[in-house]
């Protein structure tokens, strides 16, 4: 009885001191806000080590800005929290974006916690994340009920080619109307642009777009279909590339291969997905996010510009 007493104490001395010693570990918990973004989006990987009520010489981890199939595009100061001057916790989010359909995995990055009276050190691997980047997304994101079944009202033969004639010649002025004001834009536009440079026409054309009254349905839809019209028809002519056919996703990959910011890149990505929806889905933004987008279009024509310049000048000396 004497020894089975002895073997529980012992037990139990055992089984509290790998508790305290549990206890007196840091632990470190990863997370991320998405498992899914387009190309261009970003992805925000959050990073919490919890320190026991101990000294530790900590060496945080250190992220590349460029690792395979990610670009690191942002990241917050070390959030630092204290107990009667103990640090007991730390915290960074780092922003992530990538420009390679697939999937792909976001690596472990190391945490060293070195005990400031010595001992073995506590090194902790983040945990890592398969992120799934595509290139398109719905762009309805809406469900609409199913209507009832309507009776379609019988015409007779000579109704149905009598409104079949008069619709024909409706199209047919209708289109004649439609090339005749589409060639006289075209030759506008022309002359226009013999006597500018790509820059400066896509500049003129954006203080024109500015102008837009935004208080309307119509006038926000024009307004985003005119500005990618800008930015796809100055890519076209700096280029040399058709780009005006171009989605969203091709454009942000001709803009990541000429080098430009990938911040700049990323934003874009925003602007462009914004007009996508308000072309093609009926969203309506808010002026604060038209005011952005068309920003974002002139930041990235003048970066754009600027690049070309430093390459003409390269090439020339």
């Amino acid at each position: 009885m004497g020894i089975t007493i002895r073997k529980i104490a012992l037990a139990f001395v055992f089984c509290f001191s790998s508790f305290v010693a549990l206890l007196a570990q840091p632990t470190v918990k990863t997370t991320v806000d998405k498992k899914g973004i387009l190309i261009g989006q970003q992805v925000n990987l959050q990073v919490v080590a919890d320190i026991p009520r101990q000294d530790f010489f900590v060496k945080w981890l250190t992220v590349p800005e460029t690792m395979p199939h990610f670009d690191l595009v942002g990241k917050t100061k070390i959030d630092s929290v204290f107990d009667n001057q103990k640090l007991v916790k730390l915290s960074q989010t780092f922003t992530f974006t990538s420009f390679d359909s697939g999937k792909w995995t976001l690596p472990s990055f190391e945490i060293h916690f070195n005990p400031s009276t010595g001992g073995e050190p506590f090194n902790f691997l983040t945990d890592t994340f398969s992120i799934d980047v595509s290139y398109r997304a719905d762009s309805t994101m809406l469900l609409k009920d199913i209507k009832d079944i309507r009776e379609a009202a019988s015409l007779s033969t000579l109704q149905f080619w009598l409104v079949l004639v008069i619709g024909m010649i409706l199209l047919a002025l209708l289109a004649w109307l439609i090339y005749g004001l589409i060639k006289k834009n075209q030759k506008k536009n022309a002359v226009a642009q013999k006597s500018l440079s790509p820059y400066q026409y896509a500049i003129i054309e954006l203080d024109k777009l500015k102008q837009l009254n935004l208080a309307e349905t119509t006038a926000v839809k024009m307004f985003h279909t005119r500005l990618t019209e800008i930015l796809k028809t100055y890519l076209s002519s700096i280029h040399g590339e058709y780009c005006i056919s171009s989605t969203t996703a091709e454009v942000l990959i001709l803009l990541n291969q000429k080098s430009l910011d990938r911040i700049m890149i990323s934003k874009t990505a925003e602007a462009l997905r914004r007009s996508d929806a308000a072309k093609f889905a009926k969203y309506i933004p808010l002026q604060e996010e038209n005011d952005q987008s068309w920003l974002t279009v002139k930041q990235v024509i003048e970066l754009t510009e600027q690049l070309q310049i430093k390459k003409e000048e390269k090439s020339g000396t």
